[in-house]
């Protein structure tokens, strides 16, 4: 199945011993899998749980409080609030393999989960999904309240600033390259139709495929802003919300994990998780394919023509880094919307993916 949920990269940590000392690797992974399979029923658990939460990014104070708690519970060291972010999980760690080792946790309700089952049981680390670079913005602009039926001349719309921007960049869309994506939200746009907005606000995401592509985006951006404060007198600042790398991920990792990939193969589907799947497919549209039930060959890098991006591509520059694809939901749906969610909610669905998941962590 397609990736969508909650996509997994994978950091392995290798320590040398001698010949004598060498376990039966073959039979450390069957012991992986029956460790994952007695942890089935605390992993729906998780699954159903994060599901019910419904946070959004930078806001999933319950869900992180939850998962913190089942890994402190089990003996693990927490750190939180890493790099400012009072969700950020942070590392989590047991005795660590490598000293000072890194920790990662991110995903869905699903992602989580897996995280939480393959950690219970080893110490992998695990992380999420994007082939793009970006820089997230936010752009403040700052004009002059007044009536706007009375005398809107007296105000300085904040909000004319920003649909000025708007329509100024999605002009220049025609003469960007292919490769780019970018789209924004009117974060803040007045408070009522007969006031002339004095604060207004637009999100924006710049995403390339490389960093001098990203930063031109980036300052291109910023022009438009400028542009757009000066053509209605208001005046204009801006928040760095974030940026991510492009990923740079590790062929020998991959090669290894698809190996144990294989190994432990596809879920074998009841017969109404495959009616469910297609009929949600022909609900949205889609071409209904239903579950996958063999495992696709090992991805060959091919042209990158743009998509999405995530933090997971710092992280590739620094540690040897892959992606740890797993059927985290219903192939061909469009991707966070509510068709994505209904498999999340499926409680069979969910259970099998996330179990399999976890296997193949441990393998």
């Amino acid at each position: 199945m397609r990736r969508l949920s909650s996509i997994l990269a994978v950091i392995l940590f290798f320590t040398a011993t001698s010949p004598a000392q060498q376990p039966d690797l073959n039979q450390l992974k069957r012991e992986a899998v029956s460790e994952v399979d007695s942890m089935q029923a605390p992993t729906q658990q998780m699954v159903d749980e994060i599901f019910s939460y419904a946070e959004l990014g930078f806001q999933e104070h319950n869900t992180s409080r939850y998962v913190t708690g089942i890994l402190e519970k089990n003996g693990f060291v927490v750190q939180r609030g890493v790099a400012g972010i009072p969700t950020a999980p942070g590392v989590a760690y047991h005795d660590p393999l490598v000293p000072g080792a890194p920790g990662h946790g991110e995903g869905h309700n699903s992602g989580q989960a897996v995280n939480v089952t393959a950690a219970l049981s080893s110490f992998v680390t695990s992380y999420g999904e994007g082939n793009t670079g970006l820089v997230s913005v936010q752009y403040f602009f700052h004009g002059k309240a007044a009536h706007a039926a009375v005398a809107p001349w007296e105000g300085r719309s904040a909000l004319e600033a920003v649909e000025l921007m708007d329509v100024g960049w999605n002009f220049r869309r025609e003469h960007l390259r292919l490769e780019q994506r970018s789209h924004y939200v009117i974060s803040n746009g007045g408070d009522q139709p007969n006031v002339v907005p004095p604060e207004a606000s637009v999100w924006y995401y710049f995403r390339e495929l490389d960093y001098p592509h990203i930063k031109d985006l980036y300052e291109l951006g910023n022009k438009m802003a400028q542009a757009a404060s000066m053509m209605t007198d208001t005046s204009v600042t801006q928040r760095l919300v974030g940026s991510a790398w492009p990923r740079h991920f590790n062929k020998v990792i991959a090669e290894v994990e698809h190996r144990n990939i294989e190994a432990v193969g596809m879920p074998e589907w009841a017969e109404a998780d495959q009616i469910l799947a297609r009929a949600v497919q022909k609900e949205v549209g889609a071409k209904e394919t239903g579950l996958k039930t063999k495992v696709e060959e090992l991805r060959l890098p091919r042209e990158n023509m743009g998509g999405q991006s995530d933090d997971i591509g710092d992280i590739s520059w620094n540690v040897p880094t892959v992606y740890l694809l797993y059927p985290a939901n219903i192939p061909n749906l469009p991707g966070h919307s509510w068709p994505s969610a209904v498999a999340m909610s499926w409680l069979l669905l969910s259970l099998i993916r996330v179990q399999l998941q976890a296997r193949r962590c441990r393998q």
